[in-house]
Protein backbone atom coordinates (compact mmCIF):
# COMPACT_ATOMS: atom_id res chain seq x y z
CA UNK A 1 0.00 0.00 0.00
CA UNK A 2 1.08 3.48 -1.04
CA UNK A 3 1.80 6.79 1.38
CA UNK A 4 0.64 9.70 0.58
CA UNK A 5 1.52 12.82 2.70
CA UNK A 6 -1.46 14.88 1.26
CA UNK A 7 -4.37 15.47 3.39
CA UNK A 8 -7.10 12.79 3.64
CA UNK A 9 -10.54 14.10 2.92
CA UNK A 10 -11.46 14.85 6.28
CA UNK A 11 -9.05 17.24 7.06
CA UNK A 12 -9.49 19.23 3.93
CA UNK A 13 -12.69 19.07 4.59
CA UNK A 14 -12.07 20.89 7.71
CA UNK A 15 -9.91 22.83 6.53
CA UNK A 16 -12.50 24.46 3.63
CA UNK A 17 -14.85 25.01 6.27
CA UNK A 18 -12.44 27.22 8.72
CA UNK A 19 -11.85 28.78 5.31
CA UNK A 20 -15.08 29.21 4.38
CA UNK A 21 -15.71 30.92 8.08
CA UNK A 22 -12.93 33.03 7.97
CA UNK A 23 -12.74 34.13 4.09
CA UNK A 24 -13.13 37.70 3.77
CA UNK A 25 -14.84 37.09 0.16
CA UNK A 26 -17.18 35.40 2.89
CA UNK A 27 -17.40 38.57 5.31
CA UNK A 28 -17.65 40.97 3.22
CA UNK A 29 -20.91 39.26 1.26
CA UNK A 30 -22.56 38.60 4.92
CA UNK A 31 -21.64 42.05 5.38
CA UNK A 32 -23.74 43.31 2.25
CA UNK A 33 -26.55 41.17 3.09
CA UNK A 34 -26.96 42.53 6.69
CA UNK A 35 -27.02 46.10 5.11
CA UNK A 36 -29.64 45.30 2.11
CA UNK A 37 -33.09 45.88 2.68
CA UNK A 38 -34.51 42.15 1.29
CA UNK A 39 -32.82 38.94 1.62
CA UNK A 40 -30.91 37.59 -1.14
CA UNK A 41 -29.51 34.27 -2.24
CA UNK A 42 -25.95 32.90 -3.82
CA UNK A 43 -27.15 33.33 -7.17
CA UNK A 44 -27.54 36.91 -7.16
CA UNK A 45 -24.03 37.47 -7.67
CA UNK A 46 -23.29 35.53 -10.80
CA UNK A 47 -24.52 36.74 -14.70
CA UNK A 48 -27.08 33.62 -14.22
CA UNK A 49 -29.11 36.26 -12.78
CA UNK A 50 -29.36 38.30 -15.55
CA UNK A 51 -30.68 35.00 -17.24
CA UNK A 52 -34.32 34.51 -18.67
CA UNK A 53 -35.83 32.18 -16.64
CA UNK A 54 -35.79 28.85 -18.97
CA UNK A 55 -31.61 29.35 -18.69
CA UNK A 56 -31.92 29.82 -15.20
CA UNK A 57 -33.90 26.16 -14.98
CA UNK A 58 -31.75 24.13 -17.46
CA UNK A 59 -28.90 25.45 -15.94
CA UNK A 60 -30.18 23.65 -12.52
CA UNK A 61 -31.02 21.14 -14.08
CA UNK A 62 -27.97 20.59 -16.36
CA UNK A 63 -24.09 19.02 -14.80
CA UNK A 64 -23.17 22.77 -13.54
CA UNK A 65 -26.33 23.09 -11.57
CA UNK A 66 -26.13 19.03 -10.22
CA UNK A 67 -22.85 20.22 -8.82
CA UNK A 68 -24.07 23.28 -7.06
CA UNK A 69 -26.73 21.28 -5.35
CA UNK A 70 -24.74 18.93 -4.51
CA UNK A 71 -22.05 21.70 -2.62
CA UNK A 72 -24.79 23.00 -1.27
CA UNK A 73 -25.95 19.96 0.15
CA UNK A 74 -22.43 19.94 1.69
CA UNK A 75 -22.16 23.21 2.51
CA UNK A 76 -25.33 22.60 4.94
CA UNK A 77 -24.16 19.19 6.31
CA UNK A 78 -20.93 21.21 7.11
CA UNK A 79 -21.53 24.63 7.93
CA UNK A 80 -25.39 24.35 8.22
CA UNK A 81 -25.50 26.05 12.26
CA UNK A 82 -23.03 28.93 11.36
CA UNK A 83 -24.83 29.49 8.24
CA UNK A 84 -28.08 29.46 10.16
CA UNK A 85 -26.43 31.92 12.62
CA UNK A 86 -25.24 34.43 9.75
CA UNK A 87 -29.25 34.33 8.18
CA UNK A 88 -30.33 35.19 11.70
CA UNK A 89 -27.96 38.00 12.31
CA UNK A 90 -28.90 38.85 8.61
CA UNK A 91 -32.33 39.60 9.27
CA UNK A 92 -31.52 42.21 11.83
CA UNK A 93 -30.88 43.33 15.49
CA UNK A 94 -34.37 43.40 16.64
CA UNK A 95 -35.04 40.09 15.06
CA UNK A 96 -37.32 38.36 17.63
CA UNK A 97 -37.62 34.59 17.43
CA UNK A 98 -40.77 33.71 19.12
CA UNK A 99 -42.36 36.36 16.71
CA UNK A 100 -40.71 35.73 13.84
CA UNK A 101 -41.88 31.69 14.35
CA UNK A 102 -45.46 33.04 15.07
CA UNK A 103 -45.56 35.15 11.87
CA UNK A 104 -44.10 31.78 9.49
CA UNK A 105 -47.09 30.37 11.37
CA UNK A 106 -49.30 32.90 10.40
CA UNK A 107 -47.81 33.06 6.82
CA UNK A 108 -48.03 29.40 6.37
CA UNK A 109 -51.88 29.30 7.54
CA UNK A 110 -53.40 31.39 4.88
CA UNK A 111 -52.90 28.59 2.18
CA UNK A 112 -52.98 25.35 1.99
CA UNK A 113 -49.48 24.98 -0.02
CA UNK A 114 -46.69 27.46 0.45
CA UNK A 115 -43.78 27.84 -1.44
CA UNK A 116 -41.02 30.35 -0.07
CA UNK A 117 -38.60 31.58 -2.77
CA UNK A 118 -36.37 33.66 -4.43
CA UNK A 119 -38.31 35.50 -7.72
CA UNK A 120 -34.75 34.32 -9.70
CA UNK A 121 -33.36 31.23 -7.98
CA UNK A 122 -33.00 28.45 -10.86
CA UNK A 123 -34.43 25.79 -8.02
CA UNK A 124 -36.84 27.94 -7.23
CA UNK A 125 -38.32 28.22 -10.35
CA UNK A 126 -37.89 24.32 -11.00
CA UNK A 127 -40.23 24.06 -7.76
CA UNK A 128 -42.91 26.51 -8.88
CA UNK A 129 -42.96 25.06 -12.88
CA UNK A 130 -43.47 21.60 -10.91
CA UNK A 131 -46.28 23.10 -8.96
CA UNK A 132 -47.99 24.21 -11.80
CA UNK A 133 -46.91 20.98 -14.57
CA UNK A 134 -47.15 18.34 -12.01
CA UNK A 135 -49.72 19.27 -9.44
CA UNK A 136 -51.78 22.09 -11.14
CA UNK A 137 -51.47 24.21 -8.30
CA UNK A 138 -51.49 28.10 -9.56
CA UNK A 139 -50.13 30.68 -7.23
CA UNK A 140 -53.22 32.44 -5.64
CA UNK A 141 -55.77 29.68 -6.71
CA UNK A 142 -56.43 29.22 -3.10
CA UNK A 143 -54.18 26.06 -2.57
CA UNK A 144 -50.96 27.59 -3.55
CA UNK A 145 -49.45 30.55 -2.27
CA UNK A 146 -45.58 31.47 -3.61
CA UNK A 147 -43.91 34.08 -1.28
CA UNK A 148 -40.92 35.74 -2.73
CA UNK A 149 -38.76 36.70 -0.44
CA UNK A 150 -37.17 39.89 -1.85
CA UNK A 151 -40.99 41.27 -2.27
CA UNK A 152 -41.14 41.19 1.59
CA UNK A 153 -38.07 43.34 2.02
CA UNK A 154 -36.98 43.12 5.43
CA UNK A 155 -39.93 40.60 5.87
CA UNK A 156 -38.48 38.12 3.82
CA UNK A 157 -35.13 38.02 6.02
CA UNK A 158 -36.96 37.39 9.02
CA UNK A 159 -39.27 34.51 7.38
CA UNK A 160 -36.37 33.06 5.90
CA UNK A 161 -34.76 32.97 9.61
CA UNK A 162 -37.83 31.91 11.21
CA UNK A 163 -37.73 28.82 8.16
CA UNK A 164 -33.82 28.49 8.74
CA UNK A 165 -34.43 27.96 12.77
CA UNK A 166 -37.71 25.80 11.83
CA UNK A 167 -36.50 23.30 9.89
CA UNK A 168 -32.35 23.42 9.89
CA UNK A 169 -32.34 24.06 6.17
CA UNK A 170 -31.03 27.74 4.95
CA UNK A 171 -31.19 27.28 1.36
CA UNK A 172 -34.78 28.06 -0.70
CA UNK A 173 -37.14 26.91 -2.28
CA UNK A 174 -39.17 25.45 1.23
CA UNK A 175 -42.19 24.08 0.82
CA UNK A 176 -45.07 23.49 3.66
Amino acid sequence: MMSCDCANAWSFEKAMVNWVKSSQLFADLHREHVSSRQAVHMMKSTPLVDAPDEAKMDFANGPFGRMVANMMESEQALLGDWKLGKIVEAAGEHFDETASHLYLLEVLDRAPVTLVSFADCPWCLLAKKLMEDEYQLINGDGTLQIIELEDLERDGKTLRAAIAIATGRTSMPACF
